[in-house]
């Protein structure tokens, strides 16, 4: 992003010209200035899309977490996809089958579209004071949170969990509060 703004930047020519220029002390001071306002300028650009893109998905929540919450112990994080597109972490261990999948997606609008598409499942019930909106779909045992306009969670209980639905809902709730909390959105 921050090269693609350096590339169409209107000062670009100009600076170019200056440099090529050396004529005059004063036009390479100028060129010195302007390279240094440009530089400071591409940096916090830079800096600033970097500090946007939160963490990723395996990152969100740890194995002891996800082990203290679901009560199984977990031993393995297996990381897929990317986070424009959509990343998932999916927990397990051993010779069980996976435990939890946590995923995220970036952009505005394809978050809330993401999001979205979950209130077609039959079934689907609202899940109060998580992110924006969030729903609980019990035939998949999956929570979806529109954390920001932006950023999309979701939280899908793969292993049958003791207690039933109830159970799951509130294990997933409680993973997504630790998510959210680390992505610092939404509480």
């Amino acid at each position: 992003m921050a090269l693609r703004s350096l590339y169409t930047c209107p000062v670009l020519p100009l600076l170019t010209s200056i440099t090529s220029t050396r004529d005059s002390t004063m036009f390479d001071r100028r060129a010195t200035r302007l390279m240094l306002v440009l530089a400071i300028a591409v940096a916090a650009v830079t800096s600033s899309a970097m500090a946007q893109d939160p963490p990723g998905p395996c990152s969100l929540v740890s194995l002891d977490q996800i082990a203290e919450v679901t009560g199984v112990r977990v031993t393995n994080t297996f990381p897929s996809g990317n986070l424009r597109a959509g990343a998932q972490c999916t927990y397990g261990g051993g010779d069980r089958p996976p435990t939890v999948t946590v995923a995220m997606a970036r952009g505005a609008p394809g978050a809330r579209n993401a999001y979205e598409t979950n209130l077609l499942f039959p079934g689907v019930s609202p899940v109060d004071s998580l992110g924006i909106t969030a729903v609980w779909i019990p035939a998949l045992r999956k929570l979806a949170v529109l954390a920001r306009d932006d950023l999309y969670l979701v939280v899908t209980m793969n292993a049958v969990v003791a207690g039933g639905p109830p159970a799951a809902r509130a294990r997933a709730v409680a993973l997504a509060r630790l998510a959210l909390q680390r992505l610092g959105a939404g509480l």
